[in-house]
């Protein structure tokens, strides 16, 4: 966006709508996409850890008394002693409890279950993801940044015309999509694009103002754009001026020959 023609040089630019930025889609989707998933990995780490892993150490447990209890009864009868009534109902009750709730064997939980589950998904996912993802957006929301029509650029740390910026830093924009701006105070101001929608054209104004050989009022590099002009160009001209050429070769046969017939 430029300042139209006719502006007042002393009044400062101005330009034909304002600007304003807002949070961009992707932002507002993604984040608390990421913040529930976070969250039910969270949930889900807190019901293994309080439920499931305590529920099969206590199956564990519980089928390594009655197997130990059986097999030390069927070790005594195999020795050829016999056994009291009392022992036989024991031993009929812990088969039988044996059959009806441990169709297969548990298995023993991992000494490391429960410091994965508390620490990894409670801690990790639940305690400092879901927050991690989330403060972004809320302190997002309470951000705007505008450039208004006759110039006035206003950002969260302060105002001022955009002929008073002192300054814009552009070394992370190109991979980063950030720019500083250096407010007419000294006050430094950051530009996300990746956050804020809008923010490209902000930044193209300012930069472009300041660096006008650098920058586009695109906010995009000027060199790069001229290189592929360059090279559009270099390409529709080498096109152009490829005309066949005459091999050199039958010109010196033709006269080699003239010479030998004056010879002769």
């Amino acid at each position: 966006m430029s300042p139209l023609d006719g502006e007042n040089p002393l009044a400062g630019p101005v330009y034909a709508m304002a600007i304003r930025t807002t949070i961009q889609p992707r932002f507002k989707i993604l984040k608390p996409i990421y913040a529930a998933v976070c969250l039910a990995l969270g949930i889900w780490g807190w019901y293994d850890y309080s439920v499931t892993i305590p529920e099969k150490e206590r199956r564990y447990a519980e089928h390594s008394a009655l197997t130990a209890t059986k097999r030390s009864l069927e070790e005594k009868r195999e020795r050829g002693a016999v056994l009291t009534d009392k022992e036989v109902a024991e031993y009929e009750a812990v088969t039988a409890t044996l059959n009806a709730n441990f169709l297969e064997a548990p298995v023993q939980p991992a000494s490391y279950d429960r410091a994965v589950q508390l620490w990894l998904y409670i801690i990790g996912c639940g305690v400092l993801g879901t927050p991690m993802f989330l403060w972004p957006l809320f302190r997002a929301a309470g951000k705007r940044y505008s450039l208004d029509d006759d110039g006035t650029l206003r950002t969260p740390e302060g105002s001022c015309n955009i002929t008073d910026v002192q300054g814009i830093d552009m070394s992370r924009w190109m991979s980063k999509s950030i720019a500083v701006v250096t407010l007419a105070d000294g006050t430094k101001s950051t530009l996300d694009d990746y956050v804020f929608k809008n923010v490209d054209r902000i930044v193209g104004a300012i930069a472009h103002r300041l660096h006008p050989d650098l920058w586009t009022d695109e906010a995009k590099e000027v060199k790069k754009a001229a290189d592929t002009n360059d090279a559009d160009g270099d390409s529709d001209n080498g096109d152009s001026d490829t005309t066949p050429t005459a091999p050199t070769s039958a010109e010196t046969t033709s006269t080699s020959g003239s010479h030998g017939s004056s010879d002769d």
